[in-house]
């Protein structure tokens, strides 16, 4: 389709789907516009990809003479089909926020590295999850509350289950890179493609081939390996923003370990309801036997209804809340946060007069038994008695996610379920024993009302601090960047004062440079006593600029503050040093390095242990005294000793391919003919030290003085 004005119209409109080189709409589109284009995929998406399990139970539920045992028996893999699942979220719901606030501070190359150790470390778990669910998945049945009755029917369903936990491993965290990015539409067409082949299949293999609840596991794992076969070509692909990149696939502690203290909530928030379930049913199992464990199949999928789209109104305030954090506009992640409550509680309060209302309706989507479904319509009340209060507690979980706060959002999802719910489940039994079944179900709304109370709390007092600290590093952030100038005719004395320090210590650097440049001089002149050709051929020195500093920081991620810039940055004054053969570097290393007043801090030689593109030089890092009124303080700079040829190669290297927008084949091409062109030089500066050797040594036969 041509670019007519009307579609030039339609992207600046909607740029969610269509810019994918720019995301600076998360921080210029109107909120609530933003919001719907973004959540709604991400929700339709949720309620989506609960269809996988649902559309099992409703077709299972249903199978003739067998469908209420079956369903129990289906329900009981509840608690596995949740850990794998949750593991999917430790690695995306960790990693994705993390990426969308590296992509807010303008920094794709850490976002992708983010992206490329969680596809690899979900693999990983992946398959150490599909060993487990393989050899163990009948005891762990039996332990989750299946009995003889029930058992076979879950062994079958997990035996096919467990080998396609790859699919739904590599989806479920994957996918949630997409929506990161703002392709919320692509992240709904994911789960969609599965969803609809999990229908269309699920009657074909139950119905039609006679496979009852192995033929709804079989058509499961087919829907999710045309999902993640989806997934993984648009994260491969030209139209998304982040790429996997084979360089970014190693696991690095530094990387993934942050990513998976922020997942720690989510998976916890998961994981637990595998173990509650698991509470639930063997409770349930000793107060009501199988019918009340059939019920409790049938409330976990409507709480699921329940939850996922509170869940997807999160995962589509995410990228809006952590783009704008990591930008540092504090007004925005406010009004997202304020947005995302009301649209939460709106949606938690409808579901809960509906369930109210026509409890029996949602039983009868998933069985047809008289007896159950009679059971279940008191239970459902009872069970979602409080689900109105969700929405508060689901956007204040996942604002804490959005936001990077690991330990609070780890806090509440921990007091919801392991502190309040866990033992309210055996402990409302022995307070009401006249009907001990259905106390065990107000566990649920018991816990979930004091649960929203303690979340609202914490998150009211921590989300005024976060506010605070945004504006304060902005401030920060303003004062130090390479526009400030522009600014300093509206600035106050406080923030003339924080200019007047970064400008001393740029003195600092300047004179570190000036220090280490006369000592050089210093050398230089000694040595043309002693040589008929100096050592040093020139000498070049510069102090960093500004952008440049503020370039580095926000590249490894670092605080853009004086104490981070003395701490991080050690080649802020910077000095190189040209010599005419490989020999004199040595010689010059060691003539600086031998004054009691230089202090070596790391060295990196690359001329013995080049880098892979070719270039070859001896990097120093040292600290050197620069004396002031009162006091004497030590400045950190860097000093590259480097011969003709290699300075020669890396100028010109630098000035071919710096800022070039390259096709790979291409750029691979050019990467291999700078390398030669390295070994050239190389092969040079060992030529003409050979022939400097020689002179030497005619020289020194004919008992001439003059030396090299």
């Amino acid at each position: 389709m041509g670019q007519t004005d009307k579609e030039t119209m339609s992207d600046k409109l909607e740029p969610v789907e269509g810019r994918k080189d720019n995301k600076d709409f998360l921080r210029t589109e109107p909120l609530g516009k933003l919001l719907v284009k973004l959540a709604l995929p991400t929700v339709a998406a949720q309620l989506i990809n609960m269809l996988y399990n649902i559309v099992d139970r409703i077709y299972i539920g249903h199978i003739p003479e067998i469908g209420a045992t079956a369903l129990t028996g289906v329900g009981v893999c509840m608690p596995l089909i949740l850990i794998v699942s949750a593991f999917a979220a430790l690695v995306g719901y960790g990693g994705a926020p993390r990426a969308s606030i590296f992509m807010g501070k303008q920094d794709k190359e850490s976002a992708e590295k983010i992206l490329g150790n969680c596809f690899t470390l979900q693999i990983l778990i992946s398959v150490i999850l599909t060993v487990i669910l393989l050899i163990w998945n009948r005891d762990l049945l039996m332990a989750f509350g299946a009995s003889e009755n029930t058992i076979e029917y879950g062994v079958s369903y997990m035996n096919i289950y467990a080998l396609g936990t790859i699919f739904v491993e590599v989806t479920l965290g994957m996918n949630a890179f997409i929506t990161a990015q703002g392709f919320a539409k692509t992240g709904m067409l994911s789960v969609l493609i599965g969803a609809i082949a999990n229908i269309i299949l699920d009657p074909i293999f139950i119905f039609g081939l006679d496979m009852d609840v192995r033929g709804a596991a079989l058509a499961t794992i087919i829907s999710q390996a045309l999902s993640c076969i989806w997934v993984v070509y648009f994260l491969c692909g030209k139209k998304t923003y982040l790429k996997i990149k084979k360089k970014n696939l190693g696991l690095a502690p530094k990387v993934i370990m942050p990513c998976l203290a922020l997942g720690v909530a989510t998976f916890i928030m998961q994981a637990s309801e595998s173990v509650i379930s698991v509470c639930f049913n063997s409770s349930l199992q000793k107060y009501g036997g199988d019918i009340a464990v059939g019920a409790m199949t049938i409330l976990t999928s409507v709480m699921q209804f329940a939850m996922l789209p509170l869940q997807g109104l999160g995962q589509g305030a995410q990228p809006i809340i952590s783009y704008n954090y990591g930008a540092g506009d504090a007004g925005r992640v406010r009004a997202a946060f304020k947005l995302l409550l009301k649209v939460s509680l709106g949606y938690s309060v409808i579901l809960w007069g509906l369930v109210m209302l026509f409890p029996g309706g949602f039983a009868a989507m998933f069985t047809s038994d008289p007896q159950l479904m009679e059971y279940t319509r008191t239970a459902l009340r009872i069970y979602m008695a409080a689900v109105f209060l969700m929405g508060i507690q689901m956007a204040c979980q996942m604002t804490f996610n959005a936001l990077g706060k690991a330990t609070e959002s780890i806090v509440v999802a921990v007091m919801r379920k392991f502190i309040l719910l866990i033992p309210l489940i055996y402990i409302m039994p022995l307070i009401l024993k006249n009907n001990q079944t259905l106390s065990v179900y107000m566990a649920e709304p018991i816990a979930d009302t004091i649960a929203v109370a303690f979340t609202a709390f914490l998150f009211a007092v921590q989300f005024k601090k976060i506010i605070r600290t945004i504006e304060k590093n902005r401030r920060r952030v303003m004062v130090n960047n390479e526009l400030r100038d522009l600014y300093l005719q509206e600035l106050d004395s406080d923030w003339e004062e924080e200019t007047l320090e970064f400008r001393k210590l740029i003195s600092y650097y300047e004179c570190a440079v000036m220090e280490i440049e006369t000592k050089l001089k210093v050398l230089d002149k000694e040595f043309s006593l002693e040589y008929d050709k100096n050592p040093i051929a020139a000498i070049q020195s510069r102090v960093k600029s500004n952008s440049g500093i503020m370039r580095k920081l926000k590249k490894r991620g670092l605080p853009t503050t004086l104490e981070s810039i003395e701490n991080n940055v050690w080649d802020v004054a910077g000095l190189r040093v040209i010599c005419s053969f490989p020999e004199d570097v040595y010689l010059v290393k060691n003539c600086i390095l031998k004054q009691d007043d230089i202090r070596l801090i790391q060295e990196k030689d690359y001329i013995k242990n080049p880098k892979p593109s070719g270039y070859r030089s001896l990097h120093l890092i040292v600290e050197v005294p620069i004396f002031l009124q009162n006091e004497k303080k030590w400045v950190k700079a860097e000093i590259q000793i480097r011969t003709l040829a290699m300075d020669f190669w890396a100028s010109l290297e630098h000035k071919l391919r710096y800022k070039k927008n390259l096709e790979p084949f291409i750029a691979e091409e050019i990467a291999g003919s700078l390398q030669s062109a390295a070994d050239t030089c190389c092969t040079l500066d060992r030529d003409m030290e050979r022939i400097r050797t020689k002179i030497r040594e005619a020289l020194s036969i004919k008992g001439n003085d003059d030396r090299m």
